[in-house]
């Protein structure tokens, strides 16, 4: 009788520790009901829009406490923390048993600002229409907070066992230095930043005319922002006696040298590894182009009078991927003047760099004044608060993780590691020896180009690609196998 009760428990707890596994399985394997992620996706992201997080006075807090009420109701671990008045980082955590260190996914809730009168629709209004959700955000940065805070909680929901903590971290004032945000979450809070591996904002990905997507470039490193102020004087006057040394025509000329001015085209190994995964996903002529752009950036030395005009036809089809070739100089401001019948006594410019990696502030300096050839316009560097980082690896667990989503869900995509144009917050990660890889949802350049521009907008189906991406990518590094 003991024998036979022994049995039957035996045979009992066998069933339910074969269950449990069984479960545990369907749990980990099971696709979420990706429409329903969309649209929670898109709620996230137009609620956060509606949340004016504009710069220079951010709010990000209001941000913040918003996304501490959706990880409230999901009995989530969250914090909040006030950078400066009004000010704020959020932090939530999805625990693991600490076998591997852990996963970072943030994005920074503060905008740049808007130009209401040039909107067709209200900046702030978050509206969901003809497929797209429109706002300040919905392309840098709300929507990779929405589809990470989608992905997120479609983890914890799963019940799956980590062998990795999962971070969400929403930053302020990634637009103006970052040192209320990722600086300060760096400074105060560096337990929250003591990562593996971190995913944000920085590559790209292009749609085609059928909707396809022709390529999945990952940010690996990025360039550094850099600003400079051109001054030059003269003798102020009455303005209808022209006086030749106007500081106003001056300055006209010297922009106008530095506008004509070509920095050399310079390649690295991670540039030529975009260009041959966007080669890979061309046809024709668009193909051709960038074989050739690669074979001449390989020869030693490059052949600077071969890649200048082969950089011009990349700039006449892609303006974003002629700015990868070179460090480049865009005049942003122009002041000169205070009445209209005043020959003013200065004028001054100021120029938005983006050096290369491995070019210095000194060389391009250096460039400029020879362009400019006037000893009366001065040049004055401001206080660069982004430092060259190396390149993450794209040979990492992360990386190929991110490889073997995107073929599972658009099939035949090239995947390759990109350097963005503009300066994320991976970049401070990156000095701390984070693998630090940036992301963006797929988009016709159209859409791209709403970067801080009119009616930013971003497909719905964008956004549920990437929340469908964040889940893979996640699932398979953070889970245990």
């Amino acid at each position: 009788m003991f024998r036979k009760l022994a049995l039957m428990i035996c045979v009992l707890l066998l069933a339910v520790a074969l269950a449990v596994a069984t479960g545990t399985r369907t749990s980990r394997n099971a696709e979420p009901d990706w429409d329903k992620a969309t649209r929670e996706a898109t709620q996230y992201l137009s609620e956060l829009i509606r949340i004016r997080t504009t710069q220079p006075e951010g709010n990000e807090l209001d941000a913040a406490r918003y996304l501490k009420s959706v990880c409230d109701r999901e009995g989530i671990e969250n914090y909040t923390f006030e950078s400066a008045p009004g000010r704020g980082n959020f932090v939530a955590r999805l625990k693991g048993d600490g076998s591997a260190k852990p996963i970072l996914v943030m994005a920074h809730l503060d905008t740049v600002g808007v130009e209401p009168k040039l909107w067709t629709v209200d900046p702030f209004g978050g509206l969901v229409k003809d497929g797209y959700i429109y706002g300040r955000g919905a392309q840098d940065d709300k929507n990779i907070m929405a589809a990470e805070l989608a992905a997120f909680l479609l983890i914890k929901r799963s019940g799956v066992s980590l062998r990795r903590d999962i971070i969400l971290l929403g930053e302020a004032d990634e637009e103006q230095g970052a040192g209320l945000g990722i600086e300060w979450m760096i400074n105060h809070k560096p337990e929250w930043v003591d990562v593996e591996f971190s995913i944000t904002e920085g590559g790209t990905a292009l749609l085609d005319p059928s909707g396809k997507v022709r390529f999945f470039a990952i940010q690996t490193q990025e360039k550094v922002p850099l600003n400079v102020k051109l001054t030059t004087a003269g003798i102020s006057g009455h303005a209808s006696i022209p006086r030749p040394d106007n500081p106003v025509v001056r300055m006209a000329r010297a922009i106008s040298n530095i506008g004509a001015y070509e920095t050399p085209v310079q390649l690295d190994e991670t540039i030529k590894k975009f260009f041959a995964g966007v080669a890979a996903g061309s046809t024709g002529e668009e193909k051709k182009l960038y074989e050739v752009l690669l074979k001449a950036a390989s020869a030693s030395p490059p052949d600077q009078d071969r890649l200048k005009p082969l950089a011009r036809e990349v700039a006449a089809r892609n303006l974003r991927f002629a700015a990868l070739l070179r460090t480049t100089i865009s005049p942003t401001i122009l002041n000169g003047g205070f009445q209209n019948n005043v020959i003013p006594g200065t004028a001054e410019a100021n120029l938005n760099i983006r050096l290369l990696p491995g070019d210095t502030k000194e060389n391009v300096l250096g460039q400029l004044q020879k362009a400019v050839n006037d000893p009366l316009i001065t040049f004055a560097p401001a206080r660069m608060t982004r430092s060259p980082q190396p390149a993450t690896p794209d040979d990492t667990e992360m990386f190929r993780a991110f490889e073997r989503s995107v073929k599972v869900m658009s099939p035949g995509t090239p995947v390759m590691p990109y350097m963005s144009t503009w300066a994320t917050d991976s970049s401070q990660l990156r000095g701390r020896g984070v693998k630090a890889y940036g992301v963006l949802w797929p988009n016709t350049p159209e859409e791209e180009a709403g970067f801080h521009g009119n009616d930013e907008r971003i497909r719905v189906a964008s956004l549920g690609f990437g929340t469908q991406l964040l889940w893979r990518v996640l699932m398979e590094t953070a889970v245990k196998k």
